[in-house]
């Protein structure tokens, strides 16, 4: 699990392919998602925050730049610091 300051922060990941549309609801596009759970710091009894990200991706583009997506997520999650004023 990532380490946010000195709690540990859980983080969740997931991707979806495209489903067709039946007659019920329309076509589904992929998606890549991703979702972190963090403890707030000296909260009694435990407080979590939920951060979320979801992306839609374009039939036919490059599953690269899902991935790529992802770790933007990531990478702005590590900036994450508490602070007291």
């Amino acid at each position: 699990m990532p380490r946010r300051g000195n709690s540990t922060a859980l983080r969740s990941c997931a991707r979806s392919e495209t489903y067709p549309p039946t007659r019920t609801r329309a076509s589904t596009p992929p998606t890549a998602d991703g979702e972190y759970f963090v403890p707030v710091p000296d909260s009694d009894p435990d407080q979590y925050l939920s951060f979320s990200f979801s992306a839609l991706i374009a039939p036919g583009s490059d599953p690269v730049f899902r991935d790529i997506l992802v770790e933007l997520f990531d990478a702005v999650m590590g900036t994450l610091r508490w602070s007291y004023a």
